[in-house]
């Protein structure tokens, strides 16, 4: 890895250091990456082969707290929540990937 993405991701986690967790978890990052393409209500997320083994519940639980550290948006469209990413959302997705690049764990 280069030092300035190095010193890029430090920086970033030094900044944000509730997303280091978020960072670690492959639950999170999926539904980062999955709402990154389109915004979705939570009953299609969980029809995802991803998330079908997850309840609504837990679902939600986890979408709530991307949207507490706000890294994720939700919004209100004809009686449903929708889920979706945000520039926050954007460029954490890039940082990580250019560091999982970077480290060759991909």
């Amino acid at each position: 890895m280069d030092q300035e993405a190095r010193r890029n991701f430090i920086i970033f986690l030094e900044k944000n250091p509730r997303l280091y967790t978020i960072a670690k978890s492959d639950r999170c990052i999926a539904l980062l990456q999955k709402l990154s393409l389109q915004g979705l209500p939570i009953e299609e997320l969980k029809k995802e082969n991803k998330f079908s083994y997850m309840s609504e519940e837990d679902i939600k639980e986890l979408l709530e707290l991307l949207v507490q550290l706000k890294i994720l948006s939700k919004q209100q469209i004809i009686g449903k929540i929708i889920y979706f990413a945000n520039e926050y959302t954007k460029m954490f997705l890039e940082i990580y990937s250019e560091t999982r690049k970077q480290y060759s764990v991909d």
